[in-house]
């Protein structure tokens, strides 16, 4: 007998017993139960109990630790860059709010430098200064005027910079 039919068996065994157990108790108890209703409600239970029980002994809980610890799928892509990106767009080069988007950046550049290379720039400037080339590196240290930082070329090749960090 193959263990599946053997656990139907079973199944089954124990659904006519509960509909039997329960028939007998309710003629016991004088409350003259319809038969067929009561077995087609025990097996339905029943039927439900078990589904639940096979997707149980099925599923897994999920390892967070293997998704978290699993690199990016696209190397480099970073959503705050991509953020700035439409963000820069849909200003249309105006120039207004490029002070913060200064300081974003110089934030965003000091956070790549520290996940992917495990190098804080304030503590290590050289190792950083070669992490992050010579572009970032002016970038950083010397901020560029409201004009440059309008224009899209300009930040275009620094996101692009970036976003290689």
């Amino acid at each position: 007998m193959s263990r599946l039919s053997r656990v139907w068996r079973i199944r089954l065994v124990v659904t006519v017993t509960a509909w039997l157990s329960l028939d007998a108790l309710m003629v016991i108890a004088g409350m003259g139960p319809r038969h067929v209703v009561l077995g087609v409600i025990v097996t339905a239970l029943a039927a439900v109990c078990w589904v639940a029980y096979d997707l149980a002994a099925e599923v897994r809980a999920p390892d967070w630790r293997t998704i978290l610890s699993r690199p990016s799928m696209l190397v480099g892509y970073d959503t705050r860059v991509s953020r700035i990106k439409l963000h820069l767009y849909d200003e249309s080069g105006s120039g207004r709010g490029t002070g913060r988007l200064y300081v974003t950046l110089v934030e965003l550049i000091d956070d790549r430098l520290l996940s992917r290379h495990g190098i804080d720039r304030a503590i290590q400037p050289d190792a950083a200064r070669i992490a992050m080339g010579d572009m970032l590196h002016r970038f950083v240290t010397s901020p560029p005027s409201q004009r440059e930082l309008a224009d899209r070329r300009t930040m275009d090749r620094i996101l692009t910079r970036i976003e290689a960090l």
